[in-house]
């Protein structure tokens, strides 16, 4: 019987399979293709799904996901920040901004080479 290295490692215990991390990259970019998600909520959906933590922590590093906190209350990150997953842009199929400022163009003014006065030094 011939067994490839995957299957050995899933078998003893020792590691997830490409089939594993395929479902976890897939049920990553559904579960976060309406946006940002706590962490914890990423955990459980994972745990229902029956993946381990380690499979799914590979899968975010495939899809590229970087984790970032985010202040639940006015006060400041402290206790009241949370850890959030994302979708980078370009993973989902969404055309959707994540942040306020992703659709903000900062070099633009609405009176053209006059908008920025501090541009020339505050003079026009």
């Amino acid at each position: 019987m011939e067994i490839i290295a995957d299957e050995a490692l899933a078998a003893a215990g020792g590691g997830d399979t490409r089939v594993d991390r395929a479902e976890a990259e897939e049920i990553l970019r559904d579960f976060l293709s309406n946006g940002p998600q706590p962490v914890t909520a990423v955990e459980a959906e994972a745990k229902g799904a029956g993946l381990s933590w380690r499979t799914v922590r590979r899968a975010q590093k495939a899809l590229g996901i970087k984790p970032f906190r985010k202040a639940e209350s006015g006060d400041g990150l402290g206790k009241a920040g949370r850890w959030y997953w994302s979708l980078p842009n370009g993973v989902d199929d969404t055309k959707m901004a994540n942040f306020s400022y992703d659709g903000h163009v900062s070099d633009v003014a609405t009176l053209g080479d006059f908008g920025h006065l501090r541009q020339n030094g505050g003079q026009s």
